[in-house]
This record gives C-alpha cells, structure tokens and sequence, in this order.
C-alpha cells in the first residue's frame, strides 16, 4: 500500500499508527519534488504518481475548507495521472475542517495540558494592548505538549513506546482514520 502524505510530521504520525494498528507492506511519500518536499500544491511535482497502476491512498490535512482540499487534490492527481485508483482522507477526521495538531489536540493523554496553554494564552493576553494580542497556533501547543511530555520536539524522532505516554491511539476520535487504513490494507492485499 502506498500513502501520499502532505510533510514529514505526517508520515512520522502514520508510520508510528500503522505499527500500533499492526499494518505492514505500507510506503508512505511525502509529496513534492527533491528540494521542495511537502505541501498539498506539490501534489503535481511528485513523480511517482505518473506511473502509479496500484490503488494509493492521499492523506492531507483539510486546513480551512473540507470540500476545496478535496477537489484540489482531485484535480492535481487526475492531470498527473488521469487513470489513477486512489481514496483520500483529510485529517482532523474527514469530514471537517482541520488538520493533524487538532487530531493530536483530540487524543492528548494529559489533556490538562493543553487546558495550561490555553490559561497561558489568555495570561499573556491580559497584559497586551487589543492590537498585540497572540493567538497559540495547533502546532506550537503541540510542541510546547511533546516538550512537558518530556518527549523530542521534533515528532520525527519520538519512538513509538514514548508516545504512548502523551497520546491515546485507541481514541474514539482516531475510528475515522482507522476505519480507512484497515479497509485499505484489507483491499490492497486482495
């Protein structure tokens, strides 16, 4: 089974829940061309995809528009390769807006955390004027969770038994994703 992946935090994610799922024969590509790896516009750059006969599988974020990130990926795939068998799924659960720092926000262990960084972002705006007011993105709580987790920052190099310790990869909310990878592999090996 081969997975197209938008960066390589994504394809850390996937590869550490395809082991917890116990699904192996997976390559996961992070999109793009040598030098410009990565992001959902590189789709077209990606050179695999014009010789892909097997059935893939494209997981992205579906950052502010669900449908949008949907029919753009579409397109890109259907002029690189009008003959390609593939299904999408867009993170947070496909089928709303988002991306992987919300899934990663969803299934926190020590969800009082991120309770902290929200308390800290009202903190620090409280002694701001209007117009200096911060907003913490996703994934800057996501690293500031991995540091208090005592995990790498970089998600790229935290081990699969560490990241039990600061996410629940038998969350409801990861059934969505779930679903899709198990019914992929079962269909590929067939």
């Amino acid at each position: 089974m081969r997975i197209f992946v938008e960066g390589k935090s994504d394809k850390a994610f996937l590869e550490m829940y395809l082991k917890h799922l116990n699904i192996e024969n997976y390559e996961i590509e992070v999109v793009g061309k040598e030098g410009k790896k990565g992001g959902k516009n590189n789709i077209t750059h990606t050179k695999t995809l014009e010789k892909q006969e097997n059935k893939f599988l494209v997981i992205f974020d579906a950052d502010d528009d669900f449908e949008a990130s949907k029919n753009s990926i579409e397109s890109q795939i259907t002029k690189i390769n009008p003959q390609a068998k593939y299904d999408i799924f867009l993170f947070p659960n496909n089928d709303q807006k988002g991306n992987l720092e919300e899934v990663y926000n969803k299934i926190a262990i020590k969800n009082e955390f991120i309770k902290c960084f929200k308390n800290y972002e009202n903190c620090i705006n409280n002694h701001l004027a209007e117009n200096e007011k911060i907003k913490l993105t996703k994934k800057s709580m996501l690293y500031a969770y991995l540091e208090a987790c005592g995990l790498p920052v970089n998600i790229e190099k935290i081990r699969k038994k560490d990241l039990k310790n600061a996410f629940n990869l038998e969350d409801e909310y990861l059934k969505p994703l779930k679903n899709f990878l198990k019914e992929n592999s079962i269909s590929n090996e067939a």
